[in-house]
């Protein structure tokens, strides 16, 4: 049995990468993630109490990535990722929008595991296309689409199996440039697995760790966000904090085919936006010529799966057990079995 969850690569603000699945050797998956946020306030000063918009406005941003992931060995997947992004920030007397593609990334993890745990190094990267500016350009400027900064994130996952349940964590430090803070990003939670469809829980978030260099002087970034986004922190705040919980659902349709859905909720920020976000997933995985000649190989546990097995096995199994088969019974077996036959009749007579 191997785990499946969502690998998702975000684009901007809090982390959406979720617990991953060990590599399949020579599989190719195809990952469509949407997402529909809204923020109606901010965090302005550390902790759980939030500030309105002004005038009741609100700040909605649609995003959609594009992953491809690669399993090139037996511990190591790469990644390629693309997105799109469409925003809204609105009140009684105006509405600025801003829309297209936010940023290129790429990735690529490394797995050290065994029966009942995995810690999984972790590197990943994002380069926009385009880059803010707190210079006003237009008196109806556009409302932001990303932080457009290039960023650079490493950290690594760890991940303990009870079947059928999973704890896992993640600790990464990411760098961005043009000033903006580099950030300590963590996610903590636990999955439940059914045969067919996986639930899980957790806490994820961000917080900075180097000052902006924006720090001493914020006016013109708070001048930009106030016109653009109606004062909405979602995008280039300065030093931000943000944690939300959140619940995610998967299923698997086939072997080939997976959806899923989830719900985050902001519960923690400091020169943040609060909010909700609604997720949905669409995965496709296809096999190789090489994940093809592994499907004739007795699965082992540091082997990857044929690409004809479940990804979820029934709960409770352990994922060296999959589907386990009586074994054939040898010729040597059969003639005992007949000679304890035999002797029980004779001593029956």
């Amino acid at each position: 049995m191997r785990h499946i969850l969502f690998f998702l690569l975000s684009i901007s603000g809090v982390s959406l990468i979720a617990e991953p699945i060990p590599p399949h050797v020579g599989e190719f998956s195809f990952t469509d993630y949407a997402s529909y946020y809204r923020s109606a306030s901010n965090y302005l000063s550390a902790g759980t109490s939030t500030t309105n918009l002004p005038l009741g406005g609100y700040f909605q941003y649609i995003n959609d990535t594009l992953s491809v992931n690669y399993d090139l060995l037996p511990a190591l997947r790469i990644n390629a990722n693309l997105g799109y992004g469409n925003t809204t920030a609105s009140n009684p007397f105006t509405t600025f929008t801003g829309q297209g593609m936010t940023e290129g990334g790429v990735a690529a993890q490394y797995w050290f595991r065994d029966k009942r745990w995995a810690i999984v190094p972790t590197i990943k990267a994002g380069f926009p296309f385009y880059r803010n500016s707190v210079v006003i350009t237009s008196s109806q400027p556009n409302a932001l689409i990303g932080d457009g900064t290039i960023w650079a994130e490493g950290g690594a996952w760890g991940m303990f199996y009870f079947h059928p349940v999973t704890i896992y964590g993640y600790l990464g430090y990411k760098y961005q440039d043009t000033g903006l803070a580099s950030l300590l990003t963590t996610d903590v939670g636990a999955s439940y697995r059914f045969d067919a469809a996986r639930v899980r829980l957790g806490i994820r978030g961000e917080t900075n760790v180097t000052q902006d260099n924006d720090t001493p002087n914020p006016f013109y970034r708070n001048f930009l966000i106030a016109t653009a986004d109606n004062f909405s922190e979602k995008f280039y705040s300065i030093n931000p904090t943000l944690y939300e919980a959140y619940g995610e659902f998967d299923w698997l349709f086939t072997r080939m085919f997976e959806g899923g859905l989830g719900f985050a909720q902001s519960i923690y920020g400091n020169n943040a936006a609060s909010g909700y976000t609604i997720e949905a997933m669409f995965r496709f995985r296809l096999p190789t010529g090489e994940a093809a000649r592994q499907s004739s190989k007795q699965p082992e546990f540091n082997e990857p799966p044929a690409i004809s097995e479940p990804i979820f096995a029934p709960a409770g199994v352990p994922e060296d057990e999959i589907n386990p088969q009586p074994r054939p019974r040898t010729k040597k077996q059969k003639n005992m079995d007949q000679m304890m036959q035999d002797t029980e009749r004779s001593l029956e007579k």
